[in-house]
């Protein structure tokens, strides 16, 4: 009996610490629930982004809020960017008057609002930052031939604000936005003001097709364009005023549409691989990927050519002579004479492209050879050198110069 009764009593015990314990699970867990619908009330769910190339960003961010008619207090947004620039923060919502703004140190904006309806309403904020930020680069693979390339376009982004990023919709430009270097000044007179460095650019705009999830102190790397079979040229330029006696190995190519590309390239950095003979992917190099607009030509740098140098000498430089012309202006003639020298220590012949400049008006050119190409201030030649030899270009100008009225 005794047993059975203490056993009785047992069973009731555990039946009752387990009701307790039950009790006490299903309370926290509706606090935690509750917890969490009020705290994601209170979030504002950031929709857009757009990240400028200067460590600045443009967030954009919705919620719906529950007001009352007349005067509201303690609208809030949030949280947002350490990094916020508090005189940028635009907060709007269908007839409604925002009064007062204050930025809370738990990264929390709020205002006193003045609404003239009652009920819910969509608060939209519209906020710059500092600490969101993207460059591109490329990748470049090139055939066997050096004929055609793969081209790759890839932004890296970085999100230093403080505060998480999900499933939000990104937008990159290399653009800055309008930047007034200087305020108002005495009198009112607008001393100076300026478009950013790249205000030139059209308007470029990389929209990724789907949502982002970017966290805080997070590097993301996103491919944006991407073309195959982009018809190039590899050239062995020699351009001995502008580069001395070095002999550029470069690949040049057309931004035009029926060569595989027209589109904007904005410059940036180029990680070059090639093809070797067993189908194996080698690293050429990196160089700066120079901005090119549609229809304009392209040109990438892979360094020294190896084995083929160039030289650049002075052969003759007579006295200027000088007249006056019926305007009375004067006008200076010079002559000079230059030997370019070119040496293939190659095991295969090589053509060179050499270039050379007039900065004055070409009056006459002898030349031996004659330049395939020639312009008002240029000249260029196109000389293929045998395998371990030289060969030479000599050519005598004569350019005219206007001087001032006497």
């Amino acid at each position: 009996m005794i047993h059975g009764t203490c056993s009785g009593l047992i069973y009731q015990t555990m039946d009752t610490k387990m009701k307790r314990q039950i009790g006490a699970i299903v309370t926290g867990l509706l606090f935690f629930c509750l917890c969490l619908s009020s705290f994601a009330f209170a979030q504002g769910q950031i929709r857009k982004l757009t990240i400028f190339s200067n460590n600045l960003g443009l967030v954009e961010g919705k919620k719906m809020i529950t007001l009352k008619k007349g005067i509201n207090e303690g609208v809030t947004f949030g949280p947002v960017s350490k990094g916020i620039i508090l005189d940028s923060i635009y907060a709007k919502a269908e007839k409604c008057e925002f009064l007062e703004q204050k930025y809370s140190s738990d990264s929390l904006l709020s205002w006193k609002v003045d609404s003239q309806k009652e009920g819910e309403a969509l608060l939209r904020v519209v906020y710059l930052t500092s600490g969101l930020n993207w460059k591109l680069n490329y990748i470049l693979e090139v055939n066997k031939e050096n004929t055609f390339m793969k081209l790759y376009g890839w932004a890296t982004v970085e999100n230093l604000t403080g505060i998480d990023f999900s499933q939000t919709s990104l937008i990159l430009t290399p653009q800055l936005p309008l930047s007034v270097e200087e305020s108002i000044f005495p009198g009112n007179l607008l001393k100076s003001s300026s478009l950013a460095s790249s205000s030139f650019l059209p308007d470029i705009f990389y929209s990724i097709p789907y949502p982002m999830t970017f966290k805080n102190e997070e590097k993301k790397r996103i491919l944006l364009f991407s073309r195959d079979n982009v018809s190039i040229t590899k050239i062995y330029l020699f351009d001995g005023e502008k580069y001395g006696e070095e002999v550029r190995e470069e690949l040049w190519f057309t931004n035009e549409e029926e060569k595989g590309l027209g589109i904007f390239l904005p410059q940036g950095l180029a990680y070059i691989y090639g093809i070797d003979s067993d189908e194996r992917i080698t690293f050429i190099g990196e160089s700066p990927f120079p901005g090119v607009s549609p229809e304009e030509e392209g040109r990438i740098y892979l360094g020294g050519a190896k084995n083929i140098e160039g030289e650049r000498v002075l052969i003759s430089m007579n006295p200027p002579e000088s007249y006056e012309d019926e305007d009375g202006h004067k006008i200076i003639l010079n002559e000079y004479s230059y030997k370019i020298i070119l040496y293939n220590r190659r095991q295969t012949p090589t053509t060179v492209e050499v270039v050379e400049h007039f900065y004055e008006k070409l009056e006459s050119l002898k030349s031996d050879p004659s330049p395939y190409m020639q312009g008002k201030d240029f000249a260029i030649y196109q000389v293929e050198v045998p395998s371990q030899e030289k060969k030479e270009i000599e050519y005598t100008a004569r350019t005219k110069s206007k001087g001032v009225i006497k």
